[in-house]
Formats: structure tokens, C-alpha cells, sequence
């Protein structure tokens, strides 16, 4: 018996026929299959084979990344319609934080939830990162779409970081892209956490270094930030689609909308009392929404014109 062979004879699902492993694979709940994949090498890319196949590329609906007040990954597949899958991310207690590599995932993941009975113990599945169970939390939750409210299963984990928080949840997101061959696509970012400073880590989150960009980029702040900062952000910010920003910055606060590296479905300013007439004119987006605007009726006449002699008007509001 080869060395291959004897790595997967410890995991009975491995001597079945490659054509019945597929198949049972597909079954898996998407928790299981990172499950899986995280027990060896072979079985992250034998997983990574079954997700790549082009009906379940399709049958992601769903990869968003909630960095705000709360830290969580959310997906969601056609061939679960009625469920959500969460990652929760929390940090990990200090007196845990010197642990050995994982062992024995797979045997784990399919076991009764006990993390009330006895102490937790911490499985590291990589740098920086840990899990105590692969055992979901189930609840009955709802999402909202096209302003209709729908019912749905929220299953959800908790994982663990020692470290950096960022660099943890990126390293994530790309383990997960790689694995459902898929890009994040919405991210919601608060951008107090960087203490008005541009670093490499919200440079990366704002250009998100994958095939494509993020469809959709939500950013929060609840503090005062400083100008300069604010500019560089929008500057540098490269959402695809659709683009939020729910931030509530100083009256002399400027931005030229020329600088955005993309031509938006979707704009959406929350408190946009810094927006002034001169700065619309050049503004390229399909669709735009000022909340809390001091722009006059006046003012919107002009802009109204403005975009109907260059050809760029569709929806405002």
C-alpha cells in the first residue's frame, strides 16, 4: 500500500469509489466540507474539486463579510435556499493561546454539542486561527429582499482568532474563496477600528485582492474622523457595484467623485450635508440616493440638467 493510500485509509470515507466520494461529497452541509478540507492537504483540494464544478460555482448566492460592530462571514447556497451559514469570529481567551496543531477534526465535527457541559477545547486550523466545534448553532432568522421579508435558518460557528483580527479574517476569506471558488462580494466595513490611519490592512480590504472586486462596500463609522483620512479611503475604495456610505463626517468635509476607480450602479451617502451641487456634476453613477442633503430644489434642477445634456441621467433621490 502506497503512502497516499495509507493517509486516507485512516478516513473510511476515502475508500470508497471516486465517482460515490463525489457524490457523497456533494451532500455535505458547507460547515462539513471546510470540515473536511481542513483535515489534510488531499482532502482540500479533493474538496476544493467537488465545489469547482461549475453547478455548484452557480449555486453560490452569498459571500459577504460583516466588519462592523460585529466581526462575521455570512454564505448562503441554492442548494440550501433556506439556510445561512455564518462564521462569528471572537478572540480567543489568552490562557488558550499556546495550543498545537489540529487533530482529529473530522472525528469531532460530527459530534453532539457539548461546549456547555465541559470546557472548551480549541483546535488550531491555522495560523492564528482556532475552533472548539464544528457543531452549529441553529436558529430561525430573516433576510429582507426587494423589501420583502423571507424566513430562513441561520446555522452558525464560532472561530477564533489569537492575533491581528484583520489578517485573521482575510486569511479566512481567501481559505473559504478558495475552497467554494468564489469571491466575497459584499463587504460592510467600520473604519473607526483603524484609528485614521491608512494602513496596509485597510488597503487591502478596500481593493480586496481577489479576481474581482467586491460587488458591494458598505462604509460605517460612529466617531469623528479626520478629512484627510476620509479622502484617502473613498480614494482608494474599489467596489464594483454599489457603494454605501454611512459615515457622518465635519461640514468642510470634501471628496471629487472623479477619483472613484469605477463607474457605480449604486450610491447611497446616509448624512450627505457635505455634498454640495459643483461636486454631482462629474459624478458617474446609474443611481444615487442623499439622505439628510441641504441641497436646494434649485440646486437639484441644475444637477437634473447637467446630467440630461451629458446623457447620464437614470434615478436619483
Amino acid at each position: 500500500m502506497d503512502s497516499k493510500t495509507t493517509s486516507r485509509s485512516a478516513f473510511s470515507l476515502y475508500l470508497l469509489p471516486v465517482v460515490v466520494l463525489n457524490e457523497v461529497l456533494k451532500l455535505f452541509t458547507p460547515f462539513e466540507l471546510v470540515a473536511l478540507s481542513l483535515c489534510s492537504k488531499s482532502s482540500k483540494k479533493h474538496c476544493k474539486s467537488i465545489r469547482s464544478e461549475a453547478k455548484c460555482v452557480e449555486q453560490t448566492e452569498k459571500f459577504h463579510l460583516d466588519f462592523s460592530s460585529k466581526t462575521e462571514i455570512r454564505l448562503r447556497f441554492q442548494f440550501h435556499p433556506e439556510s445561512e451559514w455564518v462564521f462569528q469570529f471572537d478572540n480567543l481567551p489568552k490562557a488558550e493561546r499556546k495550543l498545537t496543531r489540529m487533530k482529529n477534526m473530522v472525528s469531532s465535527f460530527f459530534r453532539t454539542n457539548t461546549r456547555n457541559k465541559r470546557k472548551m477545547n480549541y483546535s488550531k486550523v491555522m495560523e492564528h486561527l482556532y475552533f472548539s466545534t464544528f457543531d452549529p448553532i441553529q436558529r430561525d432568522s430573516t433576510y429582507n429582499f426587494f423589501w420583502k421579508t423571507f424566513p430562513i435558518t441561520e446555522y452558525s460557528l464560532l472561530i477564533y482568532y489569537s492575533e491581528n483580527q484583520v489578517s485573521a479574517v482575510t486569511s479566512w476569506i481567501l481559505y473559504l474563496s478558495y475552497l467554494f471558488n468564489v469571491d466575497l462580494d459584499e463587504l460592510i466595513l467600520n473604519i473607526d477600528q483603524f484609528k485614521n490611519e491608512v494602513n496596509t490592512e485597510l488597503k487591502h480590504l478596500l481593493s480586496w485582492k481577489q479576481k474581482n472586486p467586491v460587488k458591494g462596500l458598505t462604509l460605517t463609522s460612529n466617531s469623528s474622523l479626520n478629512d484627510e483620512f476620509l479622502e484617502q479611503v473613498l480614494s482608494l475604495q474599489d467596489a464594483e457595484m454599489y457603494l454605501k456610505l454611512d459615515f457622518n463626517p465635519s461640514p468642510q468635509f470634501s471628496f471629487d467623485f472623479r477619483k472613484f476607480k469605477r463607474k457605480l450602479f449604486l450610491l447611497e451617502i446616509t448624512h450627505s450635508h457635505w455634498v454640495h451641487s459643483e461636486q454631482l456634476y462629474e459624478l458617474n453613477v446609474r443611481y444615487l440616493t442623499l439622505k439628510r442633503s441641504t441641497l436646494s430644489s434649485v440646486d437639484m434642477k441644475s444637477i437634473v440638467q447637467c446630467w440630461k445634456m451629458v446623457g447620464r441621467l437614470s434615478g436619483s433621490s
